[in-house]
């Protein structure tokens, strides 16, 4: 959980989800305020609540604001301390050996005094789980975990990225689970910069059913909702910082200008095999790049992933041997357990599963 939050709090994740009721939270300063049919769509106490039905979409960024979340969480307060009251009061009315006064609680006011605490009850979590993704986002709140939650993504990368694939595809033809049914769009050498050039025969240009295509298009053809990017490792290595920087704001200007709706996750670029690193190809580089990323993302709505720090790196910043898969050649692709421990940390963070 602590990963998670730590994520999510760089960005704003804009997947699409459906909205309670269908209309928008508005301001509220009393728990009286948010009435099922206004505010927040309440299941049934005994309705099993599937992550896909929780969630809000609002029309404008104004309400994520500190005001916003300071009302929502002394609303939160409220309705918490409206539940303990109805829970006192349960209890007050349960009956005692001692003879009483009180006339008796009939079956219809206990029914309606127990729906009243459990609808009490619901609203809390709903207004607790609200409030934990705005803290951490200031933006449309995501559902997590969902366990369909890479359905509609597609995974953009070069080589590295291209191993994942290799490796979802061999989990999911053993029948595992691994990232859903997200897609990939790879190709070895692709980079921010190179990835804006014009498609043609010899160009390093991803492939969607059998045709080359820019980044862009192919998000859209494949109908992705959510872009996990990780490029950089032929940028930085090869253009000066001024190029891979305009590159960086250039490439996910297109996506989104393609793809209006999509949801960006950059993806940090992860670390070299100590002894392979020459020249600009090093892990000092690296940092550098993946600074840039993280800044980038926090100023453009988009959620960074440290894969590199989170997963990859040994205790001097280096690749993990375990999990290098080319130690004698260029010392930057993963092996299996390479590629089981990124997939997992993912497939953790997003939708709540231990291991691919």
């Amino acid at each position: 959980m602590k990963k998670m939050m730590a994520i999510l709090s760089a960005a704003l994740l804009l997947a699409v989800l459906p909205s309670c009721g269908g209309t928008t939270l508005p301001a509220v300063t009393t728990a009286a305020d948010l009435s099922t049919t206004e505010s927040v769509s309440v299941l049934a106490p005994e309705t099993d609540l599937p992550d896909s039905t929780w969630g809000m979409q609002f029309d404008a960024m104004e309400p994520y604001g500190e005001t916003f979340a300071t009302t929502l969480r002394s609303t939160t307060e409220a309705v918490a301390s409206e539940a303990a009251q109805s829970q006192t009061s349960a209890v007050s009315k349960e009956p005692t050996t001692a003879p009483s006064t009180t006339a008796p609680v009939s079956e219809t006011e206990a029914a309606v005094t127990t729906a009243a605490a459990e609808s009490t009850t619901a609203r809390r979590t709903i207004l607790e789980r609200i409030l934990a993704n705005i803290d951490a986002e200031k933006g449309k709140i995501p559902l997590v975990p969902d366990k369909e939650f890479f359905n509609d993504a597609v995974f953009v990368g070069d080589s590295v990225t291209l191993g994942l694939k290799n490796y979802t595809t061999a989990q999911r033809n053993k029948g595992k689970e691994c990232l859903g049914t997200a897609q990939f769009l790879c190709v070895g050498s692709m980079s921010y910069t190179n990835a804006l050039s014009k498609v043609t025969s010899s160009s390093l240009h991803p492939t969607y059913k059998g045709q080359k295509m820019t980044v862009e298009e192919g998000l859209q053809k494949a109908g992705a909702r959510k872009a996990f990017i990780m490029l950089g490792m032929n940028d930085f290595s090869a253009y000066s910082d001024k190029v891979w920087k305009q590159s960086v704001v250039t490439l996910i200007s297109r996506i989104r200008e393609k793809n209006p709706e999509i949801g960006i996750y950059i993806q940090s670029v992860t670390p070299i095999l100590d002894g392979m690193e020459h020249g600009r190809f090093s892990n000092e580089n690296i940092l550098v790049f993946n600074s840039y990323l993280k800044s980038f993302c926090e100023e453009n709505d988009c959620a960074y992933i440290d894969i590199g720090s989170e997963v990859m790196a040994d205790e001097t910043g280096h690749l993990k041997k375990a999990y290098c898969g080319d130690p004698t050649a260029m010392g930057i692709h993963m092996s299996s357990s390479g590629c089981s421990a990124w997939a997992s940390y993912l497939m953790q963070t997003f939708c709540g599963v231990e291991e691919a």
